[in-house]
């Protein structure tokens, strides 16, 4: 037990998240901000629309859909490209530093960066949705004293009819449905840890970079004709064996992007002016 508390502890994993928590609380704002962002294109023009009509019958009717659209997709791009941000912030050279002196392990600080930059700022992100839900809502209500939709009850209404229309149930109803299902659910695990290995490798402008990354492979698999998303779903469509070869294949090279990452975490250093740590 006591060589398991040298390695990782509970209550000084704890005290490290709420420290980094607070020490980047700055994050969390922009986020938040970026988010509002977004959603302020869509609920604009549909606000003023209401403003003017002045009729909560008058309401666009794809508005909420739109809304719901927007903040999903704002959502699912924090949660795969969020790891990006997990790096020490180097940006912040006294930060980095305080940091590094925790009286924490390794593993400690990793867990911890990796959970605020994926959990942590998704969450970030449903409070900033809930905020401007609750905003176009009040004015909304205020001026033509009804409410015609919002994110929160589009996305109620969808998933209220995934069960009843058999969307899940299609989504396994043959082996290339199946087949899709699964390696659509691996690309996004494969996603999520290459955005944490970019996190890690990049020491300046690390979510740009990364970024930049993906779209160069995405821009060669499509260039070269791989299409390697194809390939697999055939394979794991053509029989058990190469389901089970495919599967265990890509989990382990997803297993691997996570070693990397954590690797190279322990490798980095404050006093290092390169680009990538190593």
């Amino acid at each position: 037990m006591e060589t398991m508390d040298r390695v990782f502890s509970v209550k000084r994993f704890w005290r490290l998240l709420r420290w980094d928590m607070v020490a980047n609380r700055h994050t969390a704002v922009v986020v938040s901000f970026l988010v509002m962002g977004l959603l302020a294109m869509v609920y604009l023009p549909w606000l003023v629309g209401v403003t003017a009509n002045r009729d909560v019958l008058h309401f666009d009717e794809g508005g909420a859909e739109r809304i719901a659209t927007m903040g999903w997709t704002a959502i699912f791009a924090i949660a795969v490209a969020g790891p990006a941000m997990a790096g020490l912030p180097f940006g912040n050279r006294r930060k980095a530093l305080a940091c590094m002196a925790l009286p924490a392990t390794q593993l400690e600080k990793f867990l911890s960066r990796y959970l605020l930059s994926t959990a942590g700022l998704v969450v970030v992100a449903v409070c900033a949705i809930t905020v401007a839900d609750l905003v176009q809502m009040a004015v909304a209500l205020l001026v033509t004293g009804g409410v015609k939709g919002s994110f929160w009850s589009v996305t109620a209404d969808f998933a209220g009819r995934l069960f009843p229309d058999g969307a899940i149930r299609r989504a396994f109803a043959s082996a290339d449905d199946v087949a899709y299902t699964v390696c659509v659910l691996l690309l996004l695990l494969a996603s999520h840890a290459f955005f944490l290995l970019g996190g890690m490798f990049f020491r300046r402008w690390p979510v740009a970079l990364t970024v930049l990354a993906f779209m160069l492979l995405a821009y060669l698999d499509e260039a070269l004709g791989i299409n390697l998303f194809k390939c697999m779903t055939q394979a794991i469509s053509y029989s058990s064996l190469m389901a089970a070869v495919i599967l265990l294949l890509s989990l382990a090279a997803i297993a691997g992007l996570y070693r990397l990452s954590y690797r190279l975490f322990c490798r980095m250093q404050i006093t290092n002016h390169k680009w990538f740590n190593l």
